[in-house]
């Protein structure tokens, strides 16, 4: 595997990342990896290697970056919205796009969690060959929160009311002080009690976070989705509700396969370690959905 560290531009914004090759040409298949929420680095914090191996080793090229505001990239990942981080993606599968073996109509996104919305609005202006949305809800930010928040131990209609407040509290303008007295006293003594046992609280970065994507919905997004799409999901995720993206995702079974590994976590992990098919699903799907799709 060969290895080039590259640096490009997305709206004023430095970014910096690597691309590996496989050491034998492949097909000329490539593909972006975008990472999930928070301050995430090239590697997704490690979590991509694996990933990133075994499609090299399959002959596709793969191309990881810093998130803005993370690793050597430029900017601020907190208060960048959906579109911000989708401009990111996409240039990035135009740098992709200028590398010597790579067939610039060859070149997918695969995004986890929060990076498979960003795959998604990505779309629009990257032009992918196929999408890999790993553990990414169907549903709106909001929705996915108060589920996560439910598998917690929260009532689900508790879960809701918070974050409604929440939401009402980041229309407002309202501070991270103010955000952490909501939460610090709810009217609410049960739900007091879960939140400040499961120390529940948001620090600047995550309530600049929050408000920066509250009002996202991936549905108009997956509604125009015109891209061979590949949803992947672990059985036990206790942070995206699996069965009603499911649901919402078997509108689209012409263009969208939907697969569920058993036993398996948010990382699509079992025990620790990456489940058994994880990887072989994956590669094997990109290398098919790379060489049929129109």
């Amino acid at each position: 595997m060969d290895s080039e560290e590259i640096s490009f531009e997305s709206k004023g914004v430095a970014l910096h990342g690597t691309i590996w090759r496989p050491t034998q040409a492949g097909d000329g298949t490539g593909t972006v990896l975008i990472g999930g929420s928070g301050q995430t680095d090239r590697t997704n914090g490690g979590y991509f290697d694996a990933l990133r191996d075994r499609l090299v080793s399959a002959g596709i090229a793969v191309l990881g970056y810093d998130k803005r505001g993370a690793g050597r990239s430029g900017g601020s990942w907190p208060s960048a919205s959906v579109d911000d981080l989708a401009a990111d993606a996409a240039a990035a599968v135009e740098a992709l796009r200028g590398n010597e073996g790579v067939d610039r109509h060859r070149i997918g996104l695969f995004g986890h969690s929060e990076g498979g919305w960003v795959a998604l609005r990505a779309r629009r202006n990257a032009c992918p060959r196929f999408i890999v949305l790993n553990s990414c809800p169907a549903l709106s930010f909001l929705d996915s929160e108060v589920y996560a928040l439910t598998t917690a131990g929260v009532d689900s209609n508790r879960a809701q009311g918070l974050f409604e407040r929440l939401r009402q509290a980041a229309r407002e303008g309202a501070d991270t002080a103010a955000a952490n007295r909501l939460l610090a006293h709810t009217g609410d003594p049960f739900l007091d009690t879960v939140l400040e046992q499961a120390s529940f609280r948001l620090d600047t970065d995550r309530w600049e976070q929050l408000r920066s994507w509250i009002e996202y919905s991936p549905s108009a997004d997956l509604a125009s989705l015109n891209v061979a799409t590949l949803a992947i999901y672990g059985e036990l995720d206790p942070l995206t509700p699996v069965e009603a993206s499911l649901r919402f995702l078997g509108q689209k079974t012409a263009i969208v396969d939907t697969v569920v590994i058993p036993g398996a976590d948010h990382r699509l992990q079992v025990d620790g370690q990456l489940a058994g098919s994880y990887l072989d699903t994956v590669t094997g799907w990109v290398t098919s959905s790379s060489s049929t799709a129109a």
